[in-house]
């Protein structure tokens, strides 16, 4: 499991590459309300999906404008 931490440094590269909790949802097959949700501390998820959500927003390039 991520710590608090983990979680709040995600949430910034997430911030930082303009990634949408519905597509971070659909890429990872959940919904948005338990993206934001999860990174909002309300909700815990299974580990698997975790790892799922953290590979999608490392590997997701920056977007240029």
């Amino acid at each position: 499991m991520l710590s608090e931490r983990n979680i709040m440094y995600l949430y910034a590269k997430k911030q930082r590459k303009k990634i949408t909790n519905e597509e971070l949802g659909s890429a990872v097959g959940l919904s948005a309300g338990t993206i934001s949700r999860f990174f909002n501390f309300r909700l815990k998820i299974t580990e698997e999906n975790e790892i799922k959500i953290k590979q999608y927003i490392e590997n997701k390039p920056f977007e240029r404008c």
